[in-house]
């Protein structure tokens, strides 16, 4: 059953702001990214109607390799599935009619690996459903993958930023800043500009959504 629900990109969108969230041993979303896993907890709020369901990170792992072996699923099969899942979630908790300001616009931040780029998709699929968004991409792969995500974007007329905007900025042009920076794949140390990005995002009061986990948690190790 957990194969078949990855299999097709049913999962549910982690949304969070710092005091949300836990960092715990074993539990993992299957909000939004199905091809990279990790461990993450997230208390219950008045703000959640339902549930959040997890895979542990083992379990995730093993259906990745599942899915690209038995199934014979690619990278950017399952990146279009998770991005396609974050912006059905997202669209479900943030719709149109509820969104304060009267453009519906949102920030997309993307890193620089496939954490950014399910942020790609799920931008593109928000344009579709109705939503203004604006995406942040400032370190961009070389490989064609990422590459043709990117022109994807630009046809459908979705702007680009050069640099992160200010906290105060942010707040008050956009309903809702989609996190697709880190995932629980991410290693090392963070390299400019994320640092200075995280630290702004650390500083905004718009509602944050995060792809996999919030990308401050997924520098800390699970203890």
């Amino acid at each position: 059953m957990l194969s078949v629900r990855a299999l097709f990109g049913i999962g549910f969108l982690v949304t969070s702001r710092a005091p949300a969230v836990l960092c715990q041993k074993c539990p993992l979303p299957t909000a939004a990214n199905n091809h990279k896993k990790g461990c993450f907890s997230s208390k219950e709020t008045s703000t959640m109607a339902q549930t959040l369901k997890y895979l542990g990170q083992e379990e995730a792992q093993h259906i990745d390799e599942e899915l690209f072996s038995e199934y014979g699923f690619s990278v950017d099969q399952l990146m279009e599935l998770a991005g396609l899942s974050c912006a059905t979630a997202i669209a479900r908790a943030y719709p149109i009619s509820s969104l304060v300001k009267a453009t519906p616009s949102l920030l997309v931040i993307c890193g620089p690996g496939n954490n950014g780029g399910d942020g790609l998709v799920c931008a593109r699929h928000l344009k579709l459903f109705g939503y203004e968004p604006t995406i942040l991409y400032p370190k961009r792969p070389s490989k064609p993958l990422f590459q043709g995500l990117t022109t994807q974007c630009q046809k459908m007329e979705i702007p680009f930023l050069t640099e992160m905007p200010k906290a105060k900025f942010i707040d008050e042009a956009y309903n809702l800043v989609i996190d697709a920076i880190f995932g629980f794949s991410f290693k090392g140390a963070v390299r400019e500009p994320f640092g200075s990005i995280l630290d702004v995002l650390k500083k905004t009061t718009s509602p944050i959504a995060s792809i996999d986990i919030p990308s401050v948690l997924a520098l800390k190790p699970c203890s």
